[in-house]
Parts: C-alpha cells; sequence; structure tokens
C-alpha cells in the first residue's frame, strides 16, 4: 500500500490542498459526493483550473459561494449535518474531528461557546467544500500513512469578518499550540499569510507524522496553486510514494 506525503511549501491551505489532490488524479466526483449528500450541492460551484506561481504548473480549485440563504449556521448546525448525513463511517469522523478542532480553536480565541461559533468563523461554504473535499479525497487513496513537513506561518496582517488580523491568526495559533505542531520561522519571510486556519486544522488532524520518512520513491504527484502571489513558487505538492522506514 502506498503512503502519502504532503509538501508545504511554504504554507498550506484547503484550496491548495483540494487542487493538489485533483492533480493528483482523484476524480472530481470523489471529491464533491459527500457535498452532495450532505444536501451542499446548491451551495458553491468547484472549479479546478491550470494555473502557475512563478512558472510551476498545478492546479487552482476555486469554489464560489452561491449560497442565497440569510441563515448563520454555528458549530452546532454542522455538527447535526454531519453527523445525520449519510456519508460513510471512516469519512464522517475525519470530516467531523477537522470541524471539531477548529471550532474549538475558534470558541477558544473568541472566548465563546463551542457550539455557538458562527459559520463565518469556521469558514464559509468556501470551507465547507475544502475540508470535506480533502477528506474525501484522502479516504479514497486510502494510504497506509501520511507525512507532511513543518509549515511556515507567515506573517503581517490578513482581513477577516473580525477586522483586521495579525499573521498568523489566533486560531492557526491555538491549533498548532493544542495539536503541538512544529512550524519552521523565517525573520525575512514575506509577508501574507502562508498557512490558514482550515489548513492547519486538516493538517493537523489527517497527518499521521510531521516529517517525511528519511527514505522513499515517488510514484506519482499533484500540484495545488495558492491565490495568493509571492515572489516564489506559492503551492502544495502531494505524493504518492513508496515509503522504507
Amino acid at each position: 500500500m502506498e503512503d502519502v506525503l504532503i509538501e508545504c511549501s511554504p504554507g498550506i491551505s484547503g484550496d491548495m490542498l483540494l487542487g493538489a489532490f485533483y492533480d493528483l488524479g482523484v476524480p472530481k466526483k470523489v471529491i464533491e459526493q459527500p457535498l452532495i449528500d450532505l444536501g451542499l450541492k446548491d451551495l458553491y460551484n468547484l472549479k479546478f483550473e491550470e494555473s502557475k506561481s512563478c512558472s510551476i504548473r498545478g492546479i487552482k480549485a476555486k469554489v464560489r459561494n452561491i449560497d442565497s440563504s440569510p441563515i448563520k449556521r454555528n458549530w452546532r448546525d454542522i455538527k447535526e449535518l454531519i453527523l445525520y448525513g449519510n456519508l460513510e463511517d471512516k469519512l464522517q469522523k475525519k470530516i467531523y474531528e477537522v470541524f471539531e478542532s477548529l471550532a474549538i480553536a475558534e470558541g477558544k480565541v473568541h472566548g465563546i461557546k463551542t457550539e455557538d461559533v458562527h459559520f463565518h468563523e469556521i469558514g464559509a461554504v468556501d470551507s465547507l467544500v475544502d475540508i470535506i473535499g480533502v477528506c474525501s479525497a484522502l479516504n479514497y487513496l486510502n494510504p497506509a500513512k501520511v507525512y507532511c513537513n513543518e509549515p511556515m506561518l507567515g506573517k503581517g496582517f490578513v482581513q477577516t469578518e473580525h477586522g483586521k488580523l495579525s499573521v498568523p491568526p489566533p486560531a492557526v495559533i491555538e491549533l498548532v499550540r493544542k495539536k503541538n505542531i512544529k512550524v519552521l520561522s523565517c525573520f525575512d519571510s514575506i509577508e501574507g499569510e502562508l498557512s490558514t486556519p482550515t489548513g492547519i486544522a486538516l493538517l493537523s488532524n489527517l497527518v499521521d507524522y510531521l516529517k517525511p520518512p528519511l527514505k522513499y520513491s515517488i510514484n506519482s504527484y499533484g500540484v495545488g496553486i495558492g491565490k495568493l502571489k509571492f515572489p516564489f513558487p506559492n503551492l502544495v505538492r502531494i505524493y504518492k510514494i513508496t515509503s522504507f522506514e
């Protein structure tokens, strides 16, 4: 059985992971089926497009929100949606754990009960698609082990529902602290959000080892391109590997 290695270069986000999994060969139908099963198909439009970052090709995942409902969903609503949806047990567990960790982190940093964390705080429709799609892609590949290198977080400021927040955002700090994730620092790093709360929540729940294996061969790989432009490639690579440990 193959393993999976996620290479954060330099950071990680849900949409970059989604693009990389698609580029690796995970069918769009696999990514979208659990969203359909949960009754979310009319809330979004998902497209995968060829793109480049600093001349390196990859796939950019684009999620467009077409939800016209004024309803504000909280973690209680999303939890009910996941637990009572028509999902395979293993996939349901993955999705639940990612959302729960994000909701707990957001609740702590905002000083509110986890159950009351609002939909926009744990991600709008794009984060629903990113999290459910990435979990579905990994479930489909069914690797023996998942490896990932340490991400960088970035610096500066990011615009959120709560106004401008410093980078890394509070939820990222809490997720990194709680899961004891080692991160890379670089004093001359470019300003910008290199790792998002969604990306770190996915990494912290789906990865078995936060370092690459000592020896491995690469069987295939996919590249996901990020939204932000830097003077270096903003991408995530996902490898199917055979590890020798």
